[in-house]
């Protein structure tokens, strides 16, 4: 079978959903190329690469600059945006007092911008404008998509490039919406993206919360590579990448930014160890950045009780001190909450 053929099925078959995260589809395909020569799935997995590549610089769309799209200096990114029900009805939100909230998805293909998170965040935030963003590189099941240079590989989708019109989208939609608070939520791939805006767009966000973060990038692609299901796989993820480690810029993220990672305490794709570095990093800056690593959790960790309690009381405004003071509650599920200069050392903290 032509490796493009056997690329074909693998993705028809392992394409993951809204509900599912990207580590489900991976291991999947893992699990299948196992079952092929190596050297069909090396070939496969060249021909991933350049497949996606190709298919994504190739969309198109028109910048409406609107509820649906916002325009920058390179790009058009395509966005989903919740109103603020509670201003649309009484008018109670005044000229700066808005919060923005931006989610950044992770690495699905294709993207289900107006997921069920991006809704529960608008509802958990109802004077808020809440937005799902679509990433540059990926597509949506609209076939809208942004249009970037080749990848070199899987697991490449973090570039400067990236970050810094993902940054520019946020402060244009800032400006356009009178913003006077910006919180960024990143999933995955959607976190190293939030964690390099929070560096590379100086001042621009006031909380990033990050989970389930690649955030060291070389740690996080030796882990892969370690646990890969075969050699093809392996030697892909120990490719040369252009993407940049949010672990590089941690000293450029300013300490007005408060930073909240949170992992799942079972996350086979991206360890809490890798949260653990990117967190000390932080702290040595001087940056407010905590980690919460979540008992039982695996990848998909927002979509915990205690993840989605913690994320609210951030939307809120919850103060620095209201988050530090977080107890262990096995029932919710916290394994550990720390906070930079506040409270005693985490119950269980990452290695």
């Amino acid at each position: 079978m032509p490796p493009s053929a056997l690329l074909f099925l693998l993705l028809t078959a392992t394409a993951p959903t809204a509900a599912a995260p990207p580590a489900t589809a991976l291991s999947t395909v893992a699990s299948v190329w196992s079952r092929f020569p190596p050297v069909v799935a090396s070939a496969a997995t060249t021909t991933m690469s350049t497949t996606m590549s190709t298919a994504m610089s190739t969309a198109t769309a028109t910048c409406l600059d609107d509820d649906a799209w916002v325009a920058t200096p390179t790009a058009c990114v395509h966005i989903a945006t919740h109103l603020p029900r509670i201003a649309a009805r009484d008018g109670a939100v005044g000229e700066g007092a808005l919060t923005l909230v931006v989610f950044l998805h992770a690495d699905l293909y294709p993207v289900v911008l107006d997921s069920g998170f991006v809704r529960w965040l608008a509802q958990a935030a109802p004077q808020a404008v809440v937005v799902g963003m679509l990433r540059p590189g990926f597509r949506d099941a609209d076939d809208h998509a942004t249009p970037v240079a080749a990848r070199p590989g899987l697991g490449d989708a973090y570039q400067r490039d990236d970050a810094l019109v993902v940054g520019q989208a946020i402060a244009a939609l800032k400006a356009r919406h009178h913003a006077g608070r910006v919180v960024v939520v990143g999933a995955s791939g959607g976190a190293a993206i939030a964690a390099n805006v929070a560096a590379l767009s100086a001042g621009l966000i006031d909380d990033a919360v990050v989970a389930s973060c690649p955030c060291d990038l070389a740690a996080w692609r030796d882990h892969r590579a370690q646990t890969s299901a075969n050699a093809a796989l392996a030697a892909m993820w120990r490719q040369p990448f252009r993407s940049l480690s949010p672990l590089s810029t941690a000293s450029l993220v300013p300490t007005t930014t408060r930073v909240t990672l949170i992992a799942g305490e079972r996350d086979d794709n991206t360890p809490p160890s890798v949260h653990a570095t990117y967190r000390a990093a932080l702290q040595a800056a001087g940056v407010d950045a905590s980690l919460t690593i979540v008992d039982g959790s695996g990848h998909g960790v927002l979509d915990a009780p205690r993840a989605r309690q913690l994320v609210r009381a951030i939307l809120d405004g919850a103060s620095i001190a209201s988050l530090a003071s977080t107890t262990v509650d096995a029932r919710a599920g916290v394994r550990a909450t720390s906070r930079a200069g506040y409270g005693a050392p985490a119950v269980r903290d990452a290695p």
